[in-house]
């Protein structure tokens, strides 16, 4: 039996999961409350997940921080207007074409993801890198994976993955997962030995030759630096959603087996429209594997939900980390959940009032989630074929006020004549019916 005094912003509770099949826990908790809060109350768990701050401290999670602004939106660059509506250029589909699965650039293909974008919000594409990148990456991921002893059943040690770049983020109340840091020099060797697998043609599907077992980070730095914050990304973005990408931010992660989660909280509510860009990289290989990602048995699927003005839905949130808060519907304020899924780009508008996390990854995974997670900053496109419809109402208004112009001009011409007509008439009839005339003619004779 333990008893400890609670401390707000210090002490913090956690649960860990049973690795043992065979030893069921059974727990007896509660609590003695005070008479008044304690002092200090404000920095409670429950009350810094329902409050969004921001600051220079090691606290703040302002999640509108550290955008990139990318280059072709910045200061409305010729080349940004340019594309607004087209998306990428000849140069760009070239680039991406080392990189990405060509089926993503197909034109007709590149029309229905749209559409389903435009009804859906969201879209996941299966299969998005060249197979000689995904190989490669599903090799090193591996490799890292049986080196730290993670992943099918085993229990992990906590400083499991640590080092060579990759460090533990928290605060444990919000998230626990690893965030890989490329130091400067390093990764440029593999950036070329990368992009030369994404441009061989006899390469593509096979493995790049790489020695050591812990290149997954350095690779998957490399998608997120040459890739995802590239200009041409941003452009085919902007083809596949009909929204224009203006600035990113992201990170390579990597959620490990037993250990890690992140948690919905209000630090990361959406305060404007978002795209969500992320690539998920597990070990679903084989059908055992595959059902228990797809069908959440271990975890590890991403979950967007709603907030609400009483903050209930952080709450239960916070405890969906493990398992459904009991006598709630599970997927009450839930509005999209995504599997984990090897070499897929899940793309999701993500609008005004939404959070997510990601499910804790259960010890039974097959694998970790490795993924990069990308955000950008948007703006709507209009759709070239609203714009040729209303060019096409704006045509027809110009000629019509134009046709009735002309008729208002004939009209008038036609009144000055009948005009003219009735003048002469009538100079006419003068003349004829004149006395003195007829008289002069009289008085000649």
């Amino acid at each position: 039996m333990a008893f400890f005094t609670v401390q707000p912003g210090r002490s913090f509770h956690s649960v860990q999961e049973v690795f043992a099949a065979d030893k069921p826990r059974l727990s007896i908790s509660g609590w003695y409350h005070a008479a008044a809060p304690p002092e200090g109350s404000e920095l409670a768990t429950l009350t810094q997940l329902q409050t969004r701050r921001s600051g220079v401290d090691g606290g703040a999670d302002d999640d509108v921080a550290d955008f990139v602004p990318f280059p072709s939106a910045a200061e409305g660059s010729d080349k940004g207007d340019e594309l607004e509506s087209l998306g990428p250029d000849r140069s760009d589909l070239e680039y991406l074409a080392g990189w990405v699965n060509p089926e993503y650039l197909n034109p007709q293909n590149v029309a229905q993801i749209r559409g389903k974008m435009e009804e859906d919000s969201s879209v996941q594409m299966r299969e998005f890198l060249l197979p000689s990148i995904a190989s490669a990456i599903r090799r090193s991921t591996r490799a890292v994976d049986e080196a730290d002893k993670l992943g099918k059943g085993r229990v992990p040690a906590r400083t499991a993955g640590v080092g060579s770049g990759w460090r533990a983020l928290g605060p444990t109340h919000k998230q626990r997962y690893l965030t890989y840091n490329e130091t400067e020099g390093e990764g440029a060797a593999m950036i070329k030995e990368v992009e030369k697998a994404g441009k061989d043609p006899e390469r593509n599907g096979k493995e790049i030759d790489e020695p050591s077992p812990q290149p997954a980070g350095s690779l998957m730095h490399v998608l997120k630096t040459e890739l995802f914050q590239s200009d041409a990304f941003a452009r085919l973005l902007t083809w596949l959603t009909g929204l224009r990408p203006t600035a990113y931010k992201g990170e390579v992660r990597r959620f490990r087996p037993g250990l890690d989660y992140t948690v919905a909280h209000h630090g990361i509510l959406t305060v404007e429209p978002r795209l969500d860009a992320t690539l998920c990289m597990v070990d679903d290989e084989g059908e055992d594997a595959g059902g228990a990602w797809d069908f959440g048995e271990v975890g590890g699927f991403e979950c967007y939900i709603a907030a609400d003005e009483e903050g209930a839905a952080a709450g239960a949130a916070t405890a969906e980390v493990y398992k459904a808060v009991e006598g709630e519907e599970e997927e009450e304020d839930e509005l999209l959940s995504v599997s984990a899924s090897f070499n897929t780009l899940s793309l999701v508008h993500r609008d005004e009032g939404l959070m997510r996390f990601v499910k804790y990854v259960g010890h039974l995974a097959p694998s970790s989630r490795w993924d990069v997670a990308m955000q950008y900053t948007v703006q709507a496109v209009e759709d070239s074929d609203e714009d040729e419809e209303e060019e096409g109402r704006d045509g027809e208004e110009e000629a019509a006020e134009e046709e009735d112009e002309e008729e208002c001009d004939r009209s008038e011409k036609e009144e000055e004549e009948e005009d003219e007509e009735g003048d002469k008439d009538d100079d006419d009839e003068e003349e004829d019916n004149r006395p003195t005339v007829s008289g002069d003619s009289d008085i000649e004779e």
